[in-house]
């Protein structure tokens, strides 16, 4: 499954498509992003505040690596290859990610491959903190 970018429709009854998307990014959670052929980021939801610390404008125009952990560099760039290359989904891969701070967090990754209908753009994806769950996963087993 690839995402297209919408085609723009407007309705006198409804804002338009890239308003409404832009509105339902900006109240989410989850941190949404879009990157170019070269892995650049090229669009972040303003989640990536609450999330990392960093502000949309500070990390446009970078590769998505530069907030990766070490351990996840080299999956997160072949899951970027494959799902560009194939059009395969990225579906809950979890990575180990870089805030502001310094400090680190776990994230939960869903990315797939963006088209304009015709030609690959780059990818498209949310990244979700699941920190806590980890965290609970890892007491649960401790604990057994």
């Amino acid at each position: 499954m690839n995402s297209q970018v919408p085609p723009s429709r407007q309705d006198d009854r409804s804002p338009d498509a890239r308003t409404l998307l832009c509105a339902i990014a900006e109240q989410l959670s989850e941190l949404i992003y879009a990157t170019d052929l070269e892995g650049q980021l090229t669009y972040v939801s303003p989640a990536s505040v609450r999330m990392t610390g960093w502000t949309p404008e500070e990390v446009l125009g970078r590769h998505f690596s530069t907030w990766l952990g070490a351990g996840s560099i080299q999956p997160a760039i072949a899951m970027f290859r494959d799902t560009v290359g194939s059009g395969r989904p990225a579906e809950a891969m979890r990575l180990t990610l870089r805030r502001k701070d310094g400090t680190m967090f776990v994230g939960e990754l869903n990315a797939t491959r963006l088209t304009d209908g015709t030609r690959t753009l780059g990818t498209t994806g949310v990244i979700r903190d699941i920190t806590r769950y980890v965290a609970a996963e890892t007491a649960l087993r401790e604990s057994e």
